[in-house]
């Protein structure tokens, strides 16, 4: 069979590879296995389910995974299960290349947001390797335990001025909160930014990180993102819409709180 000639300089072809032989680089992989797939698909083990792996020969002559981890990590736990499977192999992609197809292969639902996000920044894709800039600032990394609302940040970076709205929306989240403990939700994040930029210069941020500050209970404890989510909620089934609408109203009452009224915000016009 002739090998196919990809965009690049990669070729294409069809072959088997030894399971033991595939390796896993983060850089163009998912963060871990599913364990409750890994089990599952062990208890209901089936040869010829395991369909066809994707994989990467570099020049060391290692196999690198793109698509099939978990088939491939299944058929080493199975004493009958086949010690080749069937593979798509790549040879000559870089790690631009790899990353690329990773995330195009698996672009189903069942893989996590986090894990394509960061294929894209090995990828070289601007917007995410821009986000992933801001976010390292603040000495966070994209994961389900730093900075894990990747969705929300590409939804703010889209409008004008994006870049620099997440910015400040994080260095208002970290001087209030700090950034852990539940401050980074997706619906703090993008509540924050949406009233930065519905409001743009009628905020002052120094403002609006007082009254923000203000939201310390009785210890002295500032946990006010969860009392802002709490309120935000009926606010949320009442008007509809998207969520960060709701936050950014109850965002709107706390910044009017001591304004005299020629100098408070309107409410935001759905």
């Amino acid at each position: 069979m002739s090998p196919k000639v990809l965009e690049s300089q990669g070729t294409k072809t069809i072959g088997t590879v030894r399971v033991v032989d595939i390796v896993i680089d983060y850089r163009v992989q998912r963060a871990q296995l599913n364990k409750q797939k890994i089990n599952a698909m062990i208890a209901d083990f089936d040869e010829n389910a395991l369909g066809v792996l994707i994989v990467s020969r570099r020049n060391d002559n290692s196999y690198v995974c793109l698509d099939g981890w978990h088939r491939g990590e299944v058929c080493k736990l199975v004493p009958e299960a086949p010690t080749q499977l069937d593979a798509i192999i790549f040879r000559g992609l870089t790690l631009q290349e790899e990353a690329r197809l990773f995330r195009l292969y698996n672009t189903r639902a069942t893989m996590h947001t986090i894990d394509q996000f960061n294929a894209a920044v090995h990828e070289g894709l601007e917007q995410a390797v821009n986000i992933t800039d801001i976010v390292h600032s603040y000495g966070l990394t994209v994961s389900a335990d730093g900075f894990a609302c990747v969705a929300a940040a590409k939804r703010i970076v889209e409008y004008p001025d994006g870049y620099q709205r997440l910015d400040v929306t994080l260095n208002v989240i970290n001087q209030v909160w700090g950034l852990e403990d539940g401050s980074l939700d997706y619906r703090i994040v993008e509540g924050i930014a949406t009233f930065l930029r519905y409001y743009g210069d009628r905020v002052k941020v120094v403002t609006l990180i007082k009254r923000l500050q203000e939201m310390a209970d009785e210890d002295g404890i500032n946990t006010g993102f969860r009392d802002i989510i709490a309120t935000a909620t009926p606010y949320h089934k009442a008007k509809g819409g998207p969520v960060r609408l709701a936050v950014s109203d109850v965002l709107t009452k706390l910044y009017n709180k001591y304004l005299k009224p020629e100098g408070k915000l309107p409410d935001i016009q759905r």
